[in-house]
Formats: structure tokens, C-alpha cells, sequence
């Protein structure tokens, strides 16, 4: 277990149980968590990086139709984790909090939730 503390002051706790048991294919839109996503400079970068480090990456970075760069990668255990820059949207996304997500819910990811 270990806890990684990120700007703002906010602590992100993890677990890791023992015996493991072997990693599973997750369909990305199943219920519950899914993954988890980091806001970072450079998505090309990372990526570049990850890879030089043998770490399971998924795709490639590629811009999104909202403009922003992202890439997903694998950690040891097949979870999913998506490295995005996401620039100037990262203050929008901090003002609209949860309005955020109702809204994203309800409009361009729709299709994801039915």
C-alpha cells in the first residue's frame, strides 16, 4: 500500500493484494473503474519514456476531436492507465467539477453510458 500526494493536496491511495492472481482483459466501459487518467506535459514524451521502460503500452498519443493528447498504457497488473495533456482544459475541467461529468455524460460520451 502507498500513497502518492498530487498538486493541490489531494492523496491518492494504493493497494496492491498478494497472492496475485493472473490479470484479466477489462472491457474499458464496463461498470465500475474502469481507469484511471494522470494529466501530464508532453504526451509524446511520456510515451517515449514508458516505452524505453518496457511498460505495456496501448496506443500511441493521438489528439482527440476536443484537441486535447492522449495515450493509454498497462501497469503490472493490466490495469489501464490513460497519460493525457490535456492544456488550457485542465483549469476549464477544475472550474466545472462535477458539472463537468454530468454534462460529458449526457452529451459526447452519451453512447459510453447506455
Amino acid at each position: 500500500m502507498g500513497w502518492v500526494r498530487v498538486p493541490g493536496g489531494a492523496v491518492l491511495e494504493i493497494f496492491e493484494f498478494r497472492p496475485r492472481q493472473p490479470a484479466v482483459d477489462i472491457p474499458w466501459n464496463r461498470v465500475g473503474l474502469t481507469h484511471i487518467a494522470f494529466d501530464v506535459r508532453n504526451t509524446q514524451k511520456w510515451y517515449d519514456y514508458l516505452v524505453s521502460k518496457g511498460v505495456e503500452v496501448v496506443s500511441r498519443p493521438a489528439r482527440s476531436p476536443r484537441g486535447h493528447s492522449f495515450f493509454f498504457a498497462k501497469d503490472m497488473d493490466g490495469n489501464l492507465i490513460e497519460l493525457m495533456d490535456l492544456g488550457y482544459k485542465y483549469h476549464v475541467l477544475g472550474w466545472l467539477g462535477p458539472l463537468g461529468g454530468f454534462l460529458f455524460r449526457r452529451g459526447m460520451y452519451k453512447r459510453y453510458y447506455e
